[in-house]
C-alpha cells in the first residue's frame, strides 16, 4: 500500500467540488434585452434558464482539469510505494509424523509451526518455496508458489499420519536442491537432535511441548489352537505419572477393564485369550495430549489350513511326512483339490495352481556331511541351522529350469521350479534310510515352512493384524478385490497382479472384499517414537542468511506526478487555445 509522507496535503482534494461548482454555474446565463440578434453569429443555441433541472454536460476540458489537480495533490503527498524484490528460494522440511498431532493448549504442534511458517512469509519475501513432507520416506509437494493463499492449498496434504519421520534423509534432500542458493527451514516438535548445529541458511523450528501421554507401543493376535491369543503393550510418553483406564471390547460387548497407574516411562503389557471365532478386538485408552496412539484393533488372524494329498510309494516315509504335517497344526488331508501334493515318481496333471514336491530316492546315495549351502532369503530355509546332519542326496536334478535352494557344495538337494499362475515345483533329493534329518529339529521346521509358505499364497489376506505404513497384499486368484477404509477410503485392485499389494493410509479397521467373501483387516500405529513426548521442545535454532531478507525499496513518486500534471496541463493550454482557434 502507499505511504503518504505528507498526508495533510490530501486537504486539497477539497477543491474538486470547487471546481464542479464553477462549471455548473458558468452553464447559467442572465437575460438581456438587445434590439436586434441580426448581427450576433451563434453557432449554438443556448440553454434556456429555468426551473427544470437539466443533466449537467462538461466538456473533455473538465475531466483534464480534475485530472491535473487529483495528481498535484497526490505529489503534495510525497507518496512512497515499499517495492519487494524477491530473495532467495526458501526450502521447508515438514514433519509429517504423528506426533505433531499432539494438542496442548487448545492448538497442535503443527497449527504452531504453520503459523511461523506464515509469519515468516509476511514478513520476508521469498522468491520460490518448495515443500518436503519428512514421513518414513521423504516426499515433496507439487509447486513454488510463495504467497501464503497458494501455500495454504499446498500445506492440504500435510496431514501429520506417518508412522516416523526420517528427517535426516528431508534435511539431505533439501541440502542437496539448496546447493547454498535456498535457506532451509525445518518444522518439526523435536529440538535438533546430538550432532547437527544448525546454521547460516538452515533454521530449526521446534513447535513442540511436553505433555501428558500414554499410547499402544504393542500389539498382536495369534492363533493358538481353538482360542486366539492376544497381546497388548502400552507406553507412557509422557513426564510425569500418568493414570488411564483400559477398556477392552470383543465386538460391541466390554471384555474388560483396568485402571492404570504408569510412571515416566513405564511399561504395561498384558496377554489374554479370547474365542477363535471372536470378532474384532478394541482396546481403548482414555484422552490424553496424543488421541492416535489410544486406540487399537486386533482383527481375527488367517486360519488357512493346507490341504496336502500324499503320493508317496515308500511308507515308511509316507508315514512320517504324514506325522510331521499334523504336528505343523497348519495341515488338513485333500478330499477334492490340494494345495500341495507330495509324491514320487511321475506326477498326475493337478490344477495349474497346485504346489507339488517331488521326493527323489537317490539309487547310489551319497552321504554329504557338510558345507550346506541354503539360501537364506528363501521362506523354505528360514530357521534352518543343519548343525550335524547327515544328508544322503546325489541324484542329479534333470530339469534345465529347476533354481538350487539348498546345495552341499556344488550338487542340489532341494530345488523349485515357478510354473504360472504362481505356483511352484520342487524337488527333494534324499533318501531316508541313510540320511539324519528327520532325526533333527531341522526337520519340522522344514515342513512348517513348507505349509506356511504354501498358505500365503492361499486366496485373501496373508496377515490381518499390520503397523501403520506397511504394505498389505491379497492374494486374489482372478476375483476382483475392493478395500473400505476410515472416512470413505476405497481401493479397487488390478486383477493382473496377483497378489496386488497396496498401503492402507491410515490407522484403523479396513474391510477387504475379494469377490462375495471379506475380511476384517487392522491396521495400528503402534510407533514408540511418537507416543513418547518426553523430548518434545519448542524454540528456534539456526539464523537465516544476511542477504535472504526481501530488500525493501523506496520510490519516491511525487517527480513522477508532478511530470504527469505538467504534461495534462499542457494538453489543457492546447485544448483550450485549440477552442479559441475555431470560435475565431
Amino acid at each position: 500500500m502507499p505511504l503518504f509522507l505528507h498526508p495533510w496535503a490530501l486537504i486539497g482534494l477539497a477543491a474538486v467540488p470547487v471546481l464542479v461548482l464553477v462549471y455548473f454555474l458558468r452553464n447559467r446565463f442572465r437575460p438581456w434585452l438587445v434590439a436586434s440578434l441580426m448581427l450576433w453569429r451563434l453557432p449554438a443555441q443556448p440553454r434556456t434558464v429555468g426551473a427544470r433541472r437539466e443533466r449537467l454536460r462538461l466538456p473533455w476540458l473538465f475531466w483534464l482539469e480534475l485530472l491535473v489537480l487529483v495528481l498535484l495533490v497526490l505529489a503534495a503527498t510525497s507518496p512512497d510505494w515499499n517495492i519487494r524484490r524477491g530473495g532467495r528460494p526458501l526450502i521447508v522440511v515438514l514433519d509429517d509424523s504423528v506426533s505433531m498431532r499432539a494438542r496442548s493448549g487448545g492448538t497442535t504442534a503443527r497449527e504452531r509451526a504453520l503459523r511461523f511458517l506464515e509469519q515468516r512469509l509476511r514478513q520476508e519475501r521469498h522468491s520460490a518455496v518448495r515443500l518436503i513432507l519428512a514421513g518414513s520416506t521423504p516426499r515433496t509437494l507439487e509447486g513454488t508458489g510463495a504467497d501464503v493463499r497458494s501455500l495454504r492449498q499446498r500445506l492440504e496434504a500435510w496431514r501429520c499420519e506417518a508412522p516416523a519421520s526420517d528427517l535426516a534423509r528431508a534435511i539431505g534432500l533439501a541440502t542437496e536442491w539448496s546447493r547454498n542458493q535456498a535457506d532451509v527451514l525445518v518444522l518439526t516438535d523435536q529440538p535438533p537432535p546430538e550432532g547437527l548445529n544448525p546454521g547460516e541458511g538452515l533454521v530449526w523450528y521446534a513447535a513442540g511441548q511436553r505433555v501428558a501421554n500414554a499410547g499402544f507401543v504393542g500389539a498382536a493376535r495369534t492363533t493358538a489352537g481353538e482360542r486366539d491369543r492376544c497381546f497388548l503393550e502400552v507406553l507412557n510418553g509422557g513426564t510425569g505419572t500418568h493414570q488411564t483406564e483400559l477398556v477392552i471390547r470383543v465386538g460391541t460387548e466390554v471384555w474388560d477393564r483396568k485402571e492404570l497407574s504408569l510412571a515416566p516411562g513405564q511399561r504395561h503389557r498384558w496377554v489374554f485369550n479370547v474365542p477363535a471365532d471372536a470378532p474384532v478386538v478394541t482396546a481403548v485408552l482414555g484422552s490424553d495430549g496424543l488421541e492416535e496412539d489410544n486406540t487399537v484393533w486386533l482383527a481375527p488372524p488367517p486360519r488357512r489350513m493346507v490341504s496336502v494329498a500324499l503320493a508317496l510309494t515308500n511308507v515308511a516315509l509316507k508315514s512320517l511326512v504324514e506325522r510331521t504335517l499334523q504336528a505343523t497344526g497348519l495341515y488338513r488331508p485333500a478330499t477334492q483339490v490340494p494345495d500341495l501334493v507330495i509324491h514320487e515318481g511321475a506326477a498326475r496333471a493337478w490344477p495349474a495352481r497346485t504346489w507339488t514336491v517331488e521326493w527323489l530316492g537317490p539309487e547310489e546315495p551319497v552321504l554329504f556331511a557338510g558345507p550346506f549351502l541354503p539360501d537364506r532369503t528363501h521362506p523354505l530355509m528360514e530357521g534352518l541351522t543343519l548343525q550335524g546332519v547327515l544328508w544322503a542326496g546325489g541324484r542329479q536334478m534333470e530339469a534345465p529350469d529347476l533354481v538350487p535352494i539348498l546345495l552341499a557344495g556344488n550338487v542340489p538337494l532341494i530345488a523349485e521350479r515357478a510354473a504360472a499362475q504362481g505356483a511352484r515345483h520342487l524337488t527333494f533329493v534324499y533318501d531316508l534310510e541313510h540320511s539324519t534329518l528327520h532325526e533333527s529339529p531341522d526337520w519340522p521346521i522344514l515342513f512348517w515352512n513348507l505349509l506356511h509358505w504354501r498358505g500365503s499364497r492361499l486366496p485373501g489376506l496373508r496377515d490381518t493384524n499390520v503397523r501403520r505404513g506397511a504394505e498389505v497384499a491379497v492374494v486374489h486368484e482372478g476375483r476382483g478385490v475392493t478395500v473400505q477404509g476410515p472416512d470413505g477410503w476405497e481401493w479397487t485392485a488390478d486383477t493382473g497382479l496377483d497378489p496386488c499389494v497396496f498401503v492402507p493410509p491410515r490407522a484403523g479397521l479396513y474391510r477387504v472384499n475379494r469377490g462375495a467373501e471379506g475380511e476384517w483387516l487392522a491396521v495400528n500405529l503402534l510407533a514408540e517414537g511418537e507416543t513418547n513426548l518426553s523430548g518434545c521442545d519448542r524454540g528456534v535454532w539456526g539464523t537465516w542468511r544476511v542477504d535472504v531478507r526481501a530488500r525493501q525499496e523506496s520510490a519516491p513518486w511525487s517527480t513522477w506526478l508532478g511530470l504527469l500534471a505538467c504534461v495534462c496541463v499542457l494538453g489543457h493550454l492546447y485544448g483550450v487555445l485549440a477552442e479559441r482557434r475555431g470560435a475565431a
